[in-house]
């Protein structure tokens, strides 16, 4: 493909104010060139197609980057056009490895890398046998994120040991993840939080009002999706999440208060699953003590006071049996009913 040949902007796969392209071959070398210099290297395995996704908005760009081997050094004459901007990098697969402004560059699949583009750097990005270079790079404006001038003394390697590491991990997935959806969405509200996130880990006090609530916000979505995941286990309890998370009691109770505390919650999930289930499986022998059991139930007796609570009946006759739902309909109505919804079709 030639330096000229690029795609047109994929309009369906991104909101308005973004803009995604795809580039490779020499039209790859072109895009690089204003950033840094970039020389390919030849390797014995044959080269593929360098495949470049770019997504630019208000708060800074997404890339996602599948190519070759090959051989990058910024020097004083890229500083103007990328010195603004902080870089972090994710490898999927493939390294980099080389000296910079901030020392040595030693990055492998696995940490989110942060570095700054104000310093000159030399380095190689190799892959691992025959498996392609696959790096997800995002780079914000500096003075976006107001961070003191200490954070930008070295190269930072973020993890998911800590609890904001594995928020910022988890923020950058839900990114990309939208980002190749196909669906018409704005990016904005996750690049906000990315940022704040992307402050605590670089030593900005979690407290300090522009990042407060988004860390409070990602870090409670992150204990739902524990919680979801962990309905089955008898053990899932707020020791476990305390643990699990190494929030204070006082903090996870602030975080649950408007729906009646953890335990509560758990409850609530527990029994809006195990009543899902029984309105699939309600025709299956003994469906009811199933998902007693599968939903963590200490003993019937519970499961049938917590689904009364909840819902209004007994498990056993939460569902009618489909014959008698039938036969509660009225056909003439049901007849209303289809032509309704044949309508509204139409004029949708």
């Amino acid at each position: 493909m030639q330096d000229n040949e690029e795609k047109q902007p994929l309009d369906a796969t991104i909101a308005s104010d973004r803009v995604a392209f795809e580039l490779c071959n020499e039209g790859f070398e072109a895009f690089a060139t204003p950033v840094y210099n970039y020389r390919p290297i030849t390797t014995s395995t044959g080269d593929s197609a360098n495949q470049l996704s770019a997504w630019i908005t208000d708060l800074g760009s997404i890339n996602q980057i599948v190519c070759n081997p090959y051989a990058m050094s910024r020097t004083e004459a890229h500083l103007d056009s990328g010195g603004l901007l902080l870089n972090v990098i994710r490898y999927l697969s493939g390294s980099e490895r080389g000296i910079g402004g901030n020392g040595v560059i030693h990055r492998v699949p696995g940490p989110i890398y942060v570095a700054d583009l104000g310093k000159p750097s030399d380095s190689l990005i190799t892959q691992q046998g025959s498996e392609r270079i696959h790096s997800q790079e995002i780079s914000v404006l500096k003075q976006d994120l107001d961070l003191p001038a200490e954070a930008y003394a070295r190269e930072w390697a973020i993890n998911t040991q800590s609890g904001p590491g594995l928020l910022l991990h988890a923020c950058m997935d839900q990114i990309y993840e939208l980002s190749q959806s196909g669906e018409q969405a704005d990016i904005t509200a996750l690049m906000d939080r990315f940022c704040a996130l992307l402050k605590v880990n670089l030593g900005v006090h979690p407290q300090r009002g522009d990042v407060r609530s988004q860390l409070r916000d990602a870090l409670f979505e992150k204990i739902l999706a524990f919680i979801e995941t962990n309905l089955t286990t008898p053990g899932l309890s707020t020791e476990l999440i305390l643990q699990s998370f190494g929030v204070s009691r006082a903090s996870l109770y602030r975080m649950f208060e408007t729906v009646g505390g953890v335990r509560n919650y758990i409850m609530q999930r527990r029994a809006t699953r195990a009543a899902l289930d029984l309105e699939k499986n309600s025709e299956t022998r003994g469906y009811l003590r199933q998902a007693s059991i599968y939903w963590g139930f200490s003993s019937q007796a519970n499961f049938n006071r917590v689904i009364r609570r909840y819902f209004g009946n007994s498990p056993s006759a939460l569902f009618a049996p489909t014959t008698a739902r039938q036969q509660s309909v009225n056909s003439s109505d049901a007849a209303r009913l289809n032509e309704w919804f044949e309508r509204t079709s139409l004029a949708a």
